[in-house]
C-alpha cells in the first residue's frame, strides 16, 4: 500500500483524472480481494480498500459505526478500525455492507422503495 500513498502523494493536488477517492478504493478493494492480497495489507493501510458510497455509509449508521451525517473519509477510518479491533476481514465487511444497504436498506423486507430515513441516535461508548 506504500505504492499507493506514493501514487497519490505524485498526483496531488491535481489527482488522476475522473479517479477520486471512492473509485480508487473500489479499484484496490476489487484487486486486493480477486489476487488474494489481504495478508500483505497492513493495518495502516485498511481504510484504502473501503469504498463509502450512500450503502455503506447507511450501514455504517445503522450499526452505530459512525454517527448520522460523518463524513465519508472519517467512515472509511471507523470500518477500518472497527474491523481491525474485532478481527473482522475488511474486504468482505465492506462488500457485504454495500450488498445489504442495496438490497436490504434500499428497499426494506417488501421490496418497496423506502421513505426519508429517520435520524437514529447511536450511544458509542
Amino acid at each position: 500500500m506504500s505504492h499507493y500513498r506514493a501514487l497519490q502523494k505524485r498526483h496531488s493536488p491535481r489527482g488522476i483524472y475522473c479517479v477520486g477517492p471512492k473509485v480508487a478504493a473500489f479499484y484496490l478493494r476489487d484487486v486486493v480481494s480477486l489476487l488474494g492480497l489481504a495478508e500483505y495489507l497492513g493495518a495502516e493501510d485498511a481504510f484504502c480498500i473501503q469504498p463509502v458510497d450512500v450503502w455503506v455509509q447507511r450501514v455504517a449508521e445503522e450499526l452505530c459505526i459512525v454517527e448520522l451525517g460523518t463524513p465519508k473519509e472519517a467512515t472509511q477510518n471507523a470500518i477500518a478500525e472497527l474491523c481491525r479491533s474485532e478481527g473482522i476481514p475488511p474486504i468482505q465487511f465492506n462488500q457485504g455492507a454495500w450488498y445489504t444497504g442495496f438490497h436490504v436498506l434500499k428497499y426494506g423486507a417488501q421490496d418497496k422503495p423506502r421513505g426519508p430515513k429517520p435520524a437514529k441516535r447511536c450511544s458509542h461508548e
